[in-house]
């Protein structure tokens, strides 16, 4: 069944972070809007604190994993993310495969299960890159609480929508008009789903290949060529593909039926 996915027209986010004793809360707010971090002596003693929307129109946390907690039980896990979602209406929880960044953790089957029991969090994340893994995530779901939202975080794998996933895939970043479409196309049943899903599959393949955090300079890359964005250039420490990625990248935006406006190198900072 098609999930009701994110959706976050028409806004450009910005991300706001606070870290307290290495429990890293992020929100995703609209435009001009932003948050203050306020001391609870309280929620200190447990290793976290809480940052508050100014504007509260929009009340989403997203909470991200943080070296500190690696080696906890899940009790301990689950406590500290209790503590930090007190008070906020809507949370997503998180977990991430350490090909992505170091402070990620793909989570046990119990912590899992402890972090769906938490009321204030209503879906996660998942960015295991594995299939059967993000699966079983589902079955948990439907067995213990089967209104909690799963998140595809799987770039190798975004057909998970058809599973019972929703998605947050960084892929998306690439072409949000061709998701869009393709949303549609599954959600009508329209068969043409199948071969934009493939397309869109086709880039997933190429630009989330190891190194993974180099996917971050393949954006550019595909954003560039496509008249998106005015460089390629990415920030110095990212990881960075090789000078033929712009190739590969513009064979991908044709498949997609996207114009290729630049045929500059994928070297980056050039």
């Amino acid at each position: 069944m098609f999930g009701k996915n994110l959706q976050l027209e028409g806004a450009w986010l910005e991300i706001h972070s606070a870290q307290f004793n290495g429990a890293l809360f992020t929100l995703l707010n609209g435009p001009r809007q932003g948050v203050r971090a306020e001391p609870d002596d309280e929620r200190a003693a447990c290793g976290v604190n809480r940052a508050v929307v100014i504007n509260q129109e929009i009340e989403t946390g997203f909470l991200v994993q943080t070296k500190r907690l690696h080696g906890k039980t899940s009790a301990e896990k689950a406590s500290v993310y209790r503590e930090v979602s007190r008070g906020y209406s809507h949370v997503l929880a998180f977990e991430l495969g350490e090909m992505f960044a170091p402070n990620g953790e793909i989570f046990d089957e119990e912590t899992v299960r402890r972090l769906m029991e938490i009321p204030e969090i209503k879906g996660m994340k998942h960015s295991s890159l594995d299939r059967l893994t993000e699966l079983r995530r589902l079955e948990l779901r439907d067995a213990v609480r089967p209104e909690f939202r799963i998140y595809t975080g799987n770039d190798l794998g975004i057909n998970m929508i058809e599973y019972g996933s929703d998605y947050l895939l960084g892929l998306a970043t690439f072409a949000p008009e061709k998701f869009a479409e393709r949303d549609r196309l599954w959600e009508a049943g329209d068969p043409n789903y199948y071969a934009l899903s493939d397309a869109l599959q086709y880039l997933g393949n190429v630009v989330f290949r190891e190194p993974v955090p180099a996917y971050k300079h393949s954006a550019a890359v595909f954003l560039h060529l496509t008249g998106r964005i005015p460089s390629s250039s990415t920030h110095p420490k990212n990881a960075q593909r090789p000078a033929w990625e712009a190739g590969i990248l513009a064979d991908c935006a044709r498949r997609l039926g996207r114009t290729v406006t630049s045929q500059s190198s994928a070297t980056a900072n050039s």
